[in-house]
């Protein structure tokens, strides 16, 4: 099986972009959302991209039911490999996205019961990429970033012809469990690396990358 592939989410420095590529970490996030304390500006994003270490991490750019006019801006500042569809897009809104903009869209599959799984499916042939995550409360400010996991039993047996992510309440602790239970094809944490809320730490990253690769 190839290495599990990190995905470092909510970068707001160049410091944390830097350490992510000494890491040899694999993707690392920018989220435009503007209700999340790890949310950045169109400036801010336009300089870590300037400031980005070559051959870095690849960069997703999650988003919330973007319209088009705000996925070109993104585009533009961030220059993202791949946007997160982190809101409640459809699969034929994916499919536009990737047609339109000519990027790699990834929809995020909200996980509270296994009959949650059937929504991947009707993005399995418009997308090469999909992220499951725990589904928030009922009234939830935040999509994401919470640190809420979900039964990760459900994804044990399941079977996709897409890669996909697994995310939500990760951490060093437990994602080697996570790991060898259901075999994602990549790790996704944000809030599990920081020792404040929005606030990134080195020493948090290196261990679960070095969780993730021992």
């Amino acid at each position: 099986m190839p290495d599990t592939q990190i995905k470092i989410c909510g970068i707001t420095t160049a410091d944390i972009y830097r350490h992510c590529a000494d890491e040899a970490v694999d993707w690392v996030g920018f989220v435009f959302f503007e209700k999340s304390p790890r949310h950045l500006s169109y400036d801010a994003a336009a300089e870590l991209v300037d400031t980005a270490p070559k051959n870095g991490p690849k960069r997703v750019a999650l988003t919330v039911n973007a319209d088009d006019d705000a996925i070109a801006d993104i585009l533009a500042v961030a220059k993202p490999d791949m946007i997160q569809l982190h809101g409640h897009e459809s699969a034929d809104r994916a499919a536009h996205i990737q047609q339109k903009f000519g990027v790699k869209a990834m929809p995020v599959i909200a996980i509270r019961t296994a009959s949650d799984l059937i929504a991947a499916t009707t993005f399995a042939d418009r997308c090469e990429w999909l992220l499951f995550d725990a589904a928030m409360p009922s009234g939830a400010v935040l999509p994401g970033g919470r640190g809420e996991q979900f039964d990760w039993q459900i994804l044990a047996d399941f079977k996709i012809d897409v890669s996909w992510m697994l995310a939500g309440g990760l951490d060093a602790d437990n994602v080697a469990r996570a790991i060898k239970m259901v075999q994602p094809d990549a790790v996704d944490i944000s809030s599990g690396v920081e020792h404040s809320k929005g606030v990134k730490s080195k020493a948090l990253i290196s261990r679960f990358v070095q969780a993730v690769r021992g």
